[in-house]
């Protein structure tokens, strides 16, 4: 959606030269944590692309799965890789619990239907490093009044939520359970932390909207359309659309958001395979 087949194929190239790479012995003082949702095969890969990115110390895997032992999908070992399981079920916001017992000063968290390569994990603790009184991410959404307007990438710019990769500071996690508890959120309660929708808190926690950032293409599980998400629950759009107004509702964020979203670039993967062939054949 948001490359075109030449960044995509330069993405996969970049990612290939990557892993030739030994990792790095030591690395920066940021934290990532990656937490383990349904997709634990896409785990290994995701270490092993931190483990060479500058910005990126300590990684902390997040097993939040009962009947999965993440572990044992992880072929990597490193000083630096550790994996926390939970106590049952947690749900996402797991994330930012173990975010919390670190004690890092500054995190980023990316989903597991996504690969970022350490360029790019490298750029957004950067842009966090330059603005750090609000989260940083590269995927996003904005409010349109009724409802979500999704798929925000690729662009400079503001946005009322981010979605899949997140980068942002101590500071910004305690604000984030300090607006839990002042909604009444018990996260001790199974039921209310499994369904809590952990990216949206996050979003309120700085002085200001959160910022998307273009920091290049992207490699994307292929299961990430696949009905995994839970975006794609069938009540996902009340629900978030209930917790964002209880948020909204304390914030004081003045005006739209600014920067303009890029529209999905031009690319061959829209064309049909056969005018392809034929170009190609000239």
């Amino acid at each position: 959606m948001h490359a075109t087949w030449a960044e995509h194929f330069g993405a996969l190239r970049e990612l290939e030269r990557v892993l030739a790479r030994p990792p790095l012995a030591v690395g920066g003082e940021a934290l990532l944590v990656l937490p383990s949702f349904a997709r634990p095969q896409n785990l290994d890969l995701a270490v092993r692309l931190a483990l060479r990115a500058r910005s990126i110390g300590e990684i902390r895997v997040v097993d939040d799965h009962p009947d999965i032992r993440v572990a044992r999908w992880i072929e990597v070992r490193h000083p630096r890789l550790s994996i926390h399981r939970t106590r049952g079920r947690v749900g996402p916001v797991a994330r930012y619990l173990e975010a919390r017992a670190s004690g890092a000063a500054r995190v980023v968290s990316v989903d597991d239907d996504l690969f970022l390569t350490p360029r790019i994990l490298d750029r957004l603790v950067a842009r966090l490093d330059a603005s750090p009184h609000v989260p940083h991410g590269v995927y996003g959404q904005r409010w349109g009044g009724d409802r979500f307007e999704d798929n925000l990438a690729r662009f400079d710019g503001e946005v009322d939520l981010l979605n899949r990769a997140y980068a942002f500071t101590a500071a910004h996690l305690r604000r984030y359970f300090e607006l839990l508890d002042a909604l009444g959120i018990d996260l001790d309660d199974p039921r209310a932390s499994q369904a809590l929708d952990d990216d949206i808190p996050l979003a309120f926690a700085g002085e200001g909207r959160p910022r998307v950032h273009d920091l290049g293409a992207w490699l994307d599980c292929a299961t990430e359309r696949a009905g995994m998400a839970r975006w794609r629950r069938d009540d996902a759009e009340a629900v978030r659309r209930a917790l964002y107004l209880r948020l909204r509702a304390r914030a004081s964020f003045d005006g739209e958001p600014r920067g303009v979203p890029a529209r999905a670039p031009w690319s061959a993967r829209r064309l049909p395979l056969e005018w392809i062939w034929r170009r190609r054949a000239r």
